[in-house]
């Protein structure tokens, strides 16, 4: 194919779009509306589509792709027909587009993400840019819409007017420093008219992904597609570089299952709730060690099972064939094959690990892997996401619920990894079970020298990280106490 050639499809659907903006279906609702523009943005386009998969198939006889490209276009009609694209073309030097989709988010959040964008090295702002899906239902709390509206209102977005009425020349500074480092575009599903009705996070990732994906179609190129949410933010200066680097090296790879770093930041101001919830932290740390823990027991007994029915070999010994899934917080995938599986489903939490199965079917099929890099050991942790735990409940998969259901005046619920029944204990008793659960694995002839190596490894590895979530929290509040004093 020639670089410059742009698949029709792209004319088609502006095209259909300015049809439908001048077509005013009943107002009584909003899902009048969005019914009405998506079901006549379908009929308009029927023909366009088809003719693109004619020329497609003329073009590209023996590529071997043509299977992909028209399921990768069955994407993007059931997601972009009828929707206002980015009017600006992408970058030609650009081989990373993030995906972000913003739901009922503070906005000083969205800027600390932007902000560890903008100190990514090695790499130029045109070699990447970030989609953002501020996204509710028309039925949303007025909240929710509050903050959307707030968030589509910053100064920084470049399909967006600027309007910068009201801010301080501080803030403007920042702002305009954030608009002129990084390719940013909004996509609007939150305000009237705009909302989906039915919302949930698998379809605003769908919206963002088809999005991105159909940019590195228009440009012929199997881009890559870095997905995260919108309090999640970037503490590798490399991270985009090294993506880049890693898909350079294995030709044969669609996606890469990166790791996560947690942070604890709590929503809550008030002091007397938030020396409830540093309370709460310390037992929501212990459940994080103990229930890793015995989940790891459960599988190394799981395994030793397995060991006798296979043959005994350095291969296969000690291995656990588990398809390691995606959080939805750190998602790099191909943008091609993201659109070949059809994203994600639609449904409000687990999109993310089901995503993740659909592209392991595909490598299945087209003799592709996926790189698996969460369970990294190395200090460097090269694709690793720092994402926010918090005792929000902005989405159904959020922690506040955890949070919520730690009783602080009550006795804890745990499962014993003895007899696998769940026992009410105090937080003494609970720690106690924790030390006779290592004891366990690391103590006796029950388990294979090589079993307790690998567990002192999984019990300094979960230990650190629960501790570190506790002691970088104090630190923090020790800072912002600092600062206001």
């Amino acid at each position: 194919m020639n670089e410059s050639y742009k698949p029709p499809a792209q004319e088609a659907i502006n095209t259909t779009t300015k049809k439908v903006d001048t077509i005013h279906p009943p107002e009584n609702n909003a899902a009048s509306v969005y019914s009405a523009k998506k079901e006549r943005a379908a009929l308009q386009n029927e023909k366009e589509i088809a003719t693109t998969r004619i020329l497609i198939k003329n073009e590209m006889p023996n590529t071997g792709n043509l299977e992909l490209k028209e399921r990768a276009l069955d994407f993007f009609e059931n997601e972009l027909t009828g929707e206002k694209l980015i009017p600006t073309p992408q970058k030609k030097e650009c081989e990373i587009a993030c995906v972000v989709p913003v739901y009922n988010e503070d906005k000083e959040r969205v800027i600390k993400q932007l902000e560890s964008f903008i100190g990514q090295k090695n790499i130029s702002k045109d070699q990447f840019e970030a989609i953002y899906i501020i996204n509710n239902d028309p039925n949303s709390p007025d909240e929710v819409k509050r903050k959307n509206k707030e968030i589509l209102g910053l100064p920084i977005w470049r399909n967006r007017q600027a309007n910068e009425d009201g801010l301080d020349e501080e803030t403007k500074n920042k702002y305009a420093d954030i608009r002129e480092h990084l390719n940013l575009f909004a996509i609007d599903k939150s305000t009237e008219g705009n909302a989906t009705p039915d919302n949930n996070v698998g379809r605003a990732r769908n919206r963002g992904l088809a999005e991105a994906s159909y940019r590195f179609y228009n440009q012929d190129k199997n881009g890559i597609v870095f997905q995260t949410d919108a309090d999640s933010y970037l503490e590798d200066p490399e991270f985009f570089s090294n993506i880049i680097k890693e898909f350079k090296n294995t030709p044969d790879a669609i996606g890469i299952v990166g790791g996560l770093e947690h942070a604890i930041d709590f929503d809550e101001k008030d002091p007397v709730k938030l020396a409830e919830l540093r309370k709460k932290l310390d037992i929501f740390a212990l459940e994080r060690k103990y229930t890793s823990l015995r989940k790891f027991k459960d599988k190394l007994d799981d395994n030793q099972e397995e060991r006798l029915k296979i043959p005994q070999n350095e291969e296969n010994e000690n291995a656990m064939l588990i398809k390691t899934p995606y959080s939805g917080a750190n998602m790099i995938s191909r943008s091609l094959e993201s659109a070949v599986v059809q994203g994600f489903p639609d449904i409000s939490a687990g999109e993310d690990p089901a995503f993740s199965e659909r592209l392991y079917k595909l490598t299945e099929s087209r003799n592709k892997i996926m790189i698996d890099r969460k369970e990294e050991k190395d200090k460097e942790k090269q694709f690793n996401v720092t994402t926010v735990m918090r005792e929000s409940d902005r989405t159904p998969s959020g922690f506040g619920r955890i949070f919520e259901n730690i009783k602080l005046d009550e006795a804890i619920p745990v499962k014993d990894f003895k007899d696998r029944k769940v026992h009410n204990v105090t937080l003494s008793e609970y720690n106690q079970l924790y030390q006779e659960l290592k004891e366990e694995l690391l103590g006796g002839n029950k388990y294979s020298k090589n079993d307790q190596e690998l567990t002192r490894d999984w019990i300094k590895f979960i230990e650190e990280t629960a501790d570190r979530l506790v002691r970088d929290y104090d630190q923090r509040a020790l800072d912002k106490s600092k600062a206001t004093n």
